[in-house]
């Protein structure tokens, strides 16, 4: 599964809002068959609670839906999740310039119109989920740098981790968790699982063994992570 450019693309959850059965079909199969997880949502009243039920990376929303439009759908998600709700895309007959700016007034990442490319669509989800987790990856970074988030072992080597690797989204994709759950881990908010926490600590360990020697944490502490208690 690779990229117009030949990076691989990392499989995402995506949503896929349409009262249009086939429509839905067609594109759920087109997104399956580059390794993306999908589902279908027929109802606009149904979206919010199918997004947070399936954790969705993306949402592909028409906007003419039975129950709720496809604006009230992007409004509620703001209102609801902010900057952690899912990249949201409107694909839609509505085409015209003031259609457009209703629908990034209403919250809306990008406007598609009907009908369109399926290559061009992959490439506009996988851009804007790169820079989705690269904002977030930014915000996380900021907000334990400014916010006195608290200093536990497990954060001590998220951020060991970032150094080594150049980032919190490199140290994302090597865990293959949740930029959600990352941030909180990163703040101290609660401690990693015990299997994420023995991951995290064989990679620094291997990223360093040969440049760094052994690894050591911010702030001082002990470098032998795996042998202190993984509680937090």
């Amino acid at each position: 599964m690779r990229s117009p450019q030949g990076a691989p693309r990392e499989p995402l959850r995506i949503v896929i809002v349409d009262d249009d059965h086939d429509s839905v079909l067609s594109l759920s199969e087109i997104l399956r068959g580059e390794g993306h997880q999908t589902r279908g949502v027929y109802r606009g009243d149904q979206v919010v609670a199918a997004i947070v039920e399936f954790g969705a990376d993306v949402a592909l929303i028409d906007l003419m839906m039975p129950g709720m439009s496809g604006l009230d759908v992007a409004r509620q998600l703001r209102d609801r999740f902010g900057a952690e709700a899912p990249v949201l895309i409107a694909v839609t007959a509505w085409n015209s310039p003031t259609d457009k700016i209703l629908t990034r007034a209403a919250g809306f990442d990008e406007h598609v119109g009907k009908p369109y490319e399926p290559n061009d669509l992959l490439t506009l989800v996988h851009d804007r989920i790169h820079d989705y987790r690269s904002r977030r990856s930014r915000d996380v970074v900021q907000s334990i740098a400014f916010a006195g988030s608290a200093d536990t072992l497990h954060s001590r080597l998220l951020r060991k981790l970032a150094q080594v690797l150049g980032g919190i989204e490199p140290v994302r994709r090597e865990l293959m968790v949740p930029t959600a759950d990352m941030s909180r881990w990163l703040r101290g908010a609660e401690p990693m699982p015990a299997a994420t926490f023995v991951k995290a600590t064989d990679l620094l360990l291997n990223s360093t063994k040969f440049t760094h020697g052994a690894p050591g944490f911010p702030g001082g502490g002990r470098s032998d992570a795996a042998d202190e208690d993984s509680s937090g």
